[in-house]
């Protein structure tokens, strides 16, 4: 813990920990809630009257406050009330789930949008609120473990939600899920604001304090690799996985739809295992940075050899298993991210390096996609953008393990 929580009446161990589960679920939650418009193409269709275009673009009006609010959000964290924000965020999700719902009723696209757009601005703070309040009510071996639990919980709001709607869909109708839902959000907002304690009691600060913030954060070389690292490392998971893998083996290999999204999603089980395993082992690792450097290397390799030398249909399936495990090494980074800032700027530091492990990713879809018409779908081509930015993620890896040799022992900042 931090020495401003530990100053004052610490909690238990158990509530710690719920502490930062709390948050930790609205991240699950929200990952789901994103990726729901894909689940229910054909219904928007029919029911709204859309285009492909305008079904993609909820996605967009969702992502785009996520993104752009990462690193206000993280100085919202550093200098005010977690547990406010929090709590606010989530019944802010809540109006957004409604709006959604009326939305639902009255046929309107902008409405739906609206609603949209607020529930990706709420969802700014989950994640940022997890690691935040585990950086200052764990220890550091408790938070690597939470970090790792964090970004697992992501995917598994993929699984639990892309399984269970459609289901639930069937059985109760998707307004009556969305009314649900807003009462749900409201339901764990008043559990934050009964459990979650702050690390400390906030103090007034002066713009004055935060420029001084940012020119810090912005002139830290180290957390600008840790940045770029993040978003290269994880760019094969949103622009390959998440998009454009399974039209791949469709194409290529023809195979159903059905069995190229099961083989695709080799990458993100491997992933979702990976992480309490790289959370666990990073606990006895002396040295974080050589870790990052080999997993890195490893994922670049198999990415190399998966897509440009192995054509076998099975081995692929098994090496897009470990593609997705080293990916995981992304969490480490986050991890090395609370050392090498100071610790009122963990929220912005926090909230910098997940800004970009988004948007990376969601500059090279399109761009990838634009190479696959381009070159009348020659994947072969079209991913090299992918490639050039994981050989880009070991370079960063190897520069911040330089770093570490070349500067001189010191206590660590902050902690």
């Amino acid at each position: 813990m931090s020495k401003e929580s530990m100053g004052k009446s610490s909690p238990g161990l158990i509530r710690r920990w719920l502490i930062w589960f709390l948050p930790a679920f609205f991240q699950l939650y929200q990952y789901g809630m994103q990726i729901s418009p894909s689940l229910k193409v054909h219904y928007l269709e029919t029911h709204f009257l859309l285009t492909n275009v305008e079904i993609g673009m909820l996605t967009t009006f969702y992502l785009i406050p996520y993104v752009l609010l990462q690193i206000p959000v993280g100085f919202l964290y550093d200098f005010f009330n977690a547990k406010k924000l929090l709590t606010s965020s989530l019944i802010i999700f809540s109006v957004g789930t409604l709006l959604v719902y009326i939305s639902n009723i009255q046929f309107s696209y902008p409405l739906y949008s609206a609603g949209r757009f607020l529930m990706g601005l709420a969802a700014s703070t989950a994640f940022i609120g997890a690691l935040y309040l585990a950086a200052h009510w764990l220890d550091k071996k408790h938070y690597k473990l939470a970090v790792s639990f964090t970004i697992m919980m992501e995917l598994l709001g993929v699984f639990i939600i892309g399984i269970a709607l459609p289901i639930l869909i069937v059985y109760f109708g998707w307004s009556e899920l969305l009314l649900v839902n807003t009462f749900f959000c409201l339901f764990i907002a008043a559990v934050m604001w009964i459990v979650i304690k702050d690390p400390y009691v906030p103090s007034s600060h002066h713009a004055k304090d935060v420029v001084i913030h940012l020119k810090q954060i912005m002139s830290n070389k180290e957390l600008w690799l840790c940045a770029i690292l993040t978003g290269c490392a994880f760019a094969n998971i949103m622009v390959l996985t998440n998009m454009w893998r399974v039209d791949y083996l469709e194409h290529i290999y023809k195979l159903s739809a059905y069995q190229a999204t099961i083989d695709n999603g080799y990458s993100i089980i491997g992933y979702v295992i990976a992480a309490p395993i790289i959370g666990f082992w990073s606990q006895r690792l002396k040295n974080l940075r050589t870790f990052i450097l080999i997993c890195t290397a490893i994922e670049f390799i198999l990415l190399i050899s998966c897509n440009y030398l192995i054509s076998n249909i099975t081995i692929k399936t098994v090496l897009y298993f470990g593609i997705g495990f080293f990916s995981a090494n992304v969490l480490l980074v986050f991890t090395l991210t609370r050392e090498v800032v100071k610790e009122k700027q963990i929220g912005v530091a926090i909230g910098f390096v997940n800004m970009f492990s988004v948007i990376i990713g969601m500059l090279l879809v399109p761009v990838v996609g634009e190479l696959l018409d381009l070159t009348n779908k020659n994947y072969l081509i079209s991913i090299i953008p992918v490639m050039i930015a994981t050989f880009i993620a070991v370079i960063c890896a190897a520069v911040l393990l330089i770093y570490s040799y070349k500067q001189k022992p010191r206590t660590r900042r902050g902690f």
